[in-house]
């Protein structure tokens, strides 16, 4: 549908801790169950050469695990673990959907502001109707909430959070510091903007983990629709009766999704048939290499005895 539609602008975003509630309610935090998260959102079946170097990067991501935490430091740690696997990683992943679908922009957010003093069961859903005790909006409350208020009438009205230069009662210089909310890119789906008293923009959301999630899990989807390429788990080494002919560049876009009308789409000049990607994958880059079958690799042209040339 959204192919079909009119583009239009989208305001996507997430509050600075969503999953501390669920810390809140669950059993006490450790760092192995922490682990044992990491390891529901990575499972070896889904990433069977790969799952331990992808769960210890994202847990070096959240934690540093080589020196003593306390268990305020544990307990927040969680809480963003289970931040990306019920909310930002859905988040991240729609903003890299927009951008590929339409050249609408897309307003991405963190809701980072916190009143301490509001914090109960429930009370910061509730406060207002005094469910818990009595409540009132201090200073900085109300005016995050004009804040925020105001940026999303800003965007129903123009499509831009930023407001109308022909509509001085759009603009926010009254209540904070100037700024000017961006949109995310191909090239940044990170662009962000933070919520608080003084709003800002960013270039990294949540440390990076939602993109590398997502990124992991379109890259997972992607190799195991290919009906024409097996993957390797070596990244040296050539499967038997093949020869590693040498570094291959799989072609992607801005986002890391596989380019061309069927996944896999790889340079191979000589147009083998019967190949195998021998692949080695990490956060940042995924590296291939190509492997032919002996007979394929005997039909090579005899002015290039050698591959690579």
């Amino acid at each position: 549908m959204r192919k079909e539609v009119e583009a239009k602008p989208r305001l996507i975003g997430s509050c600075h801790s969503e999953g501390l509630l669920i810390v809140a309610t669950g059993p006490a935090a450790s760092i192995s169950r922490i682990e044992e998260t990491i390891a529901l959102m990575i499972p070896e079946k889904d990433y069977p050469f790969t799952f331990k170097q992808l769960r210890t990067s994202i847990l070096n991501k959240i934690i540093d695990v080589t020196k003593e935490n306390d268990a305020d430091t544990i307990k927040r740690a969680l809480g963003e673990v289970y931040s990306d696997m019920f909310t930002n990683i859905g988040v991240q992943r729609s903003v890299l959907e927009c951008l590929e679908s339409s050249e609408a922009p897309v307003f991405l957010y963190s809701f980072d502001f916190f009143n301490p003093k509001s914090w109960g069961l429930m009370g910061h859903r509730l406060p207002y109707k005094g469910a818990l005790a009595n409540f009132e909006f201090t200073a900085d409350d109300l005016r995050v909430l004009e804040i925020t208020t105001k940026l999303w009438t800003n965007f129903a009205k123009y499509g831009d959070p930023n407001g109308s230069a022909f509509d001085t009662s759009s603009s926010l210089s009254d209540l904070c510091p100037p700024f000017r909310w961006e949109p995310a890119t191909k090239e940044n789906p990170q662009r962000h903007l933070s919520i608080a008293l003084e709003p800002s923009m960013h270039e990294t959301f949540k440390n990076g983990r939602p993109l590398l999630f997502a990124k992991m899990r379109m890259e997972n989807v992607s190799i195991k629709s290919s009906a024409t390429d097996s993957v390797s788990d070596s990244f040296s080494t050539a499967p038997y009766n093949c020869y590693d002919v040498g570094d291959v560049v799989k072609s992607c876009d801005s986002t890391g999704r596989w380019m061309g009308k069927s996944p896999g789409v790889y340079e191979n000049p000589w147009g083998w048939t019967n190949f195998t990607v021998c692949f080695k994958m990490d956060f940042e880059n995924v590296k291939y290499r190509l492997c032919v079958t002996r007979a394929d690799y005997a039909t090579r042209p005899k002015e290039k005895a050698e591959w690579p040339p």
